[in-house]
């Protein structure tokens, strides 16, 4: 689901909703007046596009627009796709900077999935990556493109940090076991991690049971799903908008988390962290959101990457010299 003072990034498929493929970026929550959508379908190779205001759009803004319709309630907005050429132009800066980040930053602390907010002072000095974010190499400000579809671009071994909120559910259940894997082979030995999360069981429960009040955020979700505020349209909600692939409870990922090599995993409290490294953080996001509600629907797990060879992940290859 939607952060609410970062951006989620769907890098699972380009042509659909964080498709994930790009970021989701916030902006005024206020409704505006919005232009009528219309498809079409010309030509007999059945080429596919959009008009709006009698201006016909490539698939890749059709795209875009049909997904920052169910996006605009959150105010967040889906950036432009890269082109091929811009990837791979990113791609080099890539390498430079991560490079120049371990040569020069201690402790060193990876964001996957940062989202626009990565510029906050509580990132500085983190390598932020994502696939919407411009690079940046200045200031204490470090931003690279990583597609998580692929091998992270991260030598073996190189990091004492992994932080994500909001992001791997965005992903099918089998990227996502390679995503952790990835994470725990650029960790170092004894290196921590903190995974948010939405809980899908929160879900299930407050419709199963149906005692507890609609949260007021649901009241903004139902008008733009055109359905009523429940629990059962927030149910469906979760599971079918925002980019979602595969949600999670805590069993589920934790035993996932530690079959891909970690160790010490266990639940902790939202908006709240003994790793002393992602207390900045955690006090911008979700800290400053006024609304609990975006608290109370997620989890998260702390883990580590052990210290006995054995204990850690499969030797992987690193991506830095490819």
């Amino acid at each position: 689901m939607p952060k609410k003072k970062e951006t989620i990034r769907t890098q699972e498929r380009h042509s659909g909703p964080r498709s994930q493929a790009t970021g989701h970026q916030r902006v005024s929550p206020s409704r505006k007046s919005r232009k009528s959508l219309s498809f079409e379908v010309q030509g007999s190779s059945g080429e596919f596009g959009l008009r709006a205001g009698g201006r016909r759009l490539s698939w890749r803004t059709t795209a875009k627009s049909i997904i920052n319709r169910s996006l605009r309630p959150f105010g967040v907005e889906l950036h432009a796709l890269p082109s091929a050429t811009q990837v791979d132009d990113f791609k080099r800066l890539t390498r430079r900077t991560v490079k120049e980040y371990l040569a020069l930053c201690d402790p060193k602390i990876l964001q996957i999935a940062s989202g626009p907010s990565y510029a906050a002072q509580c990132y500085r000095n983190w390598l932020n990556s994502d696939v919407g974010n411009p690079q940046c190499c200045e200031g204490g400000l470090y931003s690279i493109y990583m597609d998580l579809n692929h091998y992270f671009p991260l030598p073996t071994g190189s990091f004492d940090y992994i932080f994500s909120q909001q992001g791997i559910e965005h992903f099918t259940y089998n990227r996502g076991v390679q995503i952790l894997r990835e994470c725990c082979r650029v960790l170092k030995p004894g290196g921590r991690v903190r995974i948010e999360t939405p809980n899908i069981a929160y879900f299930i429960d407050n419709y199963r049971t149906n005692d507890k009040p609609v949260a007021e955020a649901v009241h903004e979700f139902a008008r733009e799903f055109d359905a009523p505020p429940t629990h059962l349209t927030m149910l469906n909600a979760i599971v079918r908008h925002w980019g979602h692939s595969y949600l999670y409870d805590v069993e589920t990922l934790a035993n996932l988390c530690r079959e891909c090599g970690f160790a010490d995993v266990r639940e902790v409290e939202m908006g709240r962290t003994d790793i002393v490294a992602f207390q900045a953080a955690i006090a911008f996001n979700p800290g400053s959101c006024p609304d609990p509600w975006f608290i109370e629907c997620s989890f998260a797990l702390e883990m580590e990457r052990p210290v006995s060879r054995d204990g850690g992940p499969r030797a992987g290859t690193d991506m830095l010299t490819r």
